[in-house]
């Protein structure tokens, strides 16, 4: 029983047994086919592709996935690490009142949120990247150069 494909180039390999490192990528006895494929064309660019027939995720996981991708994105874990460390741990902002404690985090949330966002709006605005989401290679290169500065 062929547990997935992988395609190289123009060829496929069956790939019989999982490696004995990834074998808790795998459920016992069922065959999981990959419905997305990454495939490279004559520009050297990278490109999915999705089977004919692959069925597509339920809506609920779909939805959940969405969620859970919001929640922690990287724009938002420094400040979550921050508010960690500063309402949770119990030594490490101690002499801090509780005024100083809410201005450590807003500035977290100013540096490390909230600039890096207007940065992709602006870009947006201006038409340097099509969309916010920055599905393409292109469109990430200044979000990310900008990011850099503000961290």
């Amino acid at each position: 029983m062929a547990i997935g494909f992988l395609r190289i180039g123009a060829n496929f390999i069956n790939i019989q047994k999982p490696h004995p490192f990834h074998q808790f990528l795998y459920f016992a006895q069922i065959a999981v086919f990959m419905s997305i494929r990454l495939m490279v064309d004559g520009q050297n660019q990278l490109h999915e592709t999705r089977e004919a027939g692959a069925p597509r995720q339920p809506a609920i996981i779909r939805f959940a996935a969405n969620i859970i991708s919001y929640i922690f994105h990287p724009v938002f874990v420094p400040v979550m690490v921050i508010w960690f460390l500063v309402y949770i741990h119990p030594y490490l902002f101690a002499g801090f009142a509780d005024i100083q404690k809410f201005r450590t985090v807003m500035m977290a949330v100013v540096s490390f949120t909230f600039f890096p966002l207007v940065t992709v709006l602006l870009l947006k605005g201006i038409k340097f990247i099509d969309t916010i989401f920055l599905r393409t290679q292109k469109d990430r290169v200044i979000p990310f150069i900008a990011c850099m500065i503000w961290y």
